[in-house]
């Protein structure tokens, strides 16, 4: 906040009585006293009539009754001059206002710019540069505003055509929203690593991209105890977002559940579905579709589970495959980082529906059940 500082003054004859109508003229050094009028004293100086330095006086100040005059002006040192019917009576030199000077022992007010001295202690101008205009608002505000010839905008190193907007557009798998206060959303609606034709996208099983199996590999039980939930851990690298999901069943079984699920590491339900075998669905795809869910790229457990022990459907084997000896089971849980477990909650009678909850998991060992289903997941 800028200081103003307060001068009061009276005039009188030499035998004391006050004069009134005297005119007072307040100029910055060094002034210029002329002793002809009417040529005002110069260079007149910046006063005010309040201490914030809202009002200003036009000079020259006219003394009352009694005398006296007053103004308020910047810090600084100042000549007074006195004249009285146009003519110059008297004046006073180095009349100081506010911290100047070293008298009193007091430290003179030095301002500077980036610890550099200014070399004019009374002004602190402002220069306009390369692309900055400057416009005196009044009131003591200058406004600082960058010109057409500012920096130039570019994207990728290639200058902008419009140098006033920065436009964004949508591309393949990107959405753009508008936030209507300059924020843009940029949201990606691809769903994932695309397999297939068409740009449609799924992934199978827990995770793995692509059928995996081959002809060389036979169908297996879903499960070996009935409605026994076995979990398989797995990652996913990129975002899905899922509506769908498909699954075979390899034998004619009436009237048999099988359920699947995708759940989080806490073994919350994140997506389950459920399917109902019959007679004629037999070697024949059944889809669900649900409500969407998005999966962001992490860990999480598929799990699966049947009714009926005897239903088989086209699965990737994990007892043992190809030759005796090969242990899948051991191979997924190594490292004492369990991935083939066996859960605690099972699904529900005569209905398919999957447990919300995995509750606790147990590490799977070599054992009689065929191995994960083959859901097909797609967005």
């Amino acid at each position: 906040m800028t200081n103003y500082f307060r001068m009061d003054g009276w005039v009188k004859t030499a035998q004391g009585p006050a004069i009134a109508g005297a005119q007072i003229y307040v100029c910055t050094q060094p002034a210029n006293i002329p002793t002809i009028p009417p040529a005002a004293p110069s260079p007149l100086a910046l006063i005010y009539s309040d201490p914030n330095g809202l009002v200003p006086i036009a000079q020259p100040i006219i003394t009352d009754g009694f005398g006296h005059y007053d103004f308020y002006a910047l810090p600084g040192l100042y000549t007074v001059v006195v004249s009285y019917n146009g003519v110059v009576q008297n004046y006073y030199t180095d009349q100081s206002l506010g911290a100047v000077g070293t008298g009193g022992g007091g430290t003179s007010l030095v301002l500077e710019v980036n610890g550099t001295p200014t070399s004019n202690q009374l002004l602190l101008n402002l220069a306009s540069g390369s692309g900055v205009t400057l416009a005196d608002l009044g009131g003591g505000t200058v406004q600082i505003s960058a010109s057409s010839s500012g920096i130039t905008l570019q994207t990728n190193g290639t200058n902008n055509t419009d140098q006033a907007l920065l436009n964004l557009i949508a591309g393949t798998g990107v959405s753009l929203v508008a936030g209507g206060t300059g924020g843009v959303t940029i949201t990606n609606t691809s769903t994932g690593t695309t397999f297939g034709t068409s740009g449609v996208g799924f992934f199978w099983g827990p995770g793995f991209t692509g059928p995996l199996f081959s002809a060389s590999i036979s169908a297996g039980t879903l499960a070996t105890t009935a409605r026994a939930v076995y979990v398989f851990e797995f990652t996913l690298d990129s975002s899905w977002t899922i509506r769908t999901a498909s699954y075979m069943s390899d034998n004619g079984a009436s009237s048999a559940y099988f359920g699947f699920g995708i759940y989080s590491l806490a073994g919350n339900a994140l997506l389950t579905t459920s399917f109902l075998s019959t007679a004629t669905s037999s070697n024949t795809p059944v889809t669900n579709t649900f409500t969407a869910v998005t999966l962001p790229a992490g860990t999480y457990y598929f799990a699966q589970s049947c009714d009926n022990t005897s239903v088989e459907g086209v699965v990737f084997l994990l007892g043992y495959v190809g030759q005796s000896g090969v242990n899948l089971y051991g191979l997924m849980n190594a490292n004492s980082q369990p991935v083939a477990m066996l859960a605690t909650n099972v699904m529900s009678t005569n209905t398919g529906v999957m447990p919300s909850t995995l509750g606790t998991l147990t590490a799977l060992t070599n054992q009689a059940i065929g191995g994960l289903g083959a859901v097909k997941w797609t967005p």
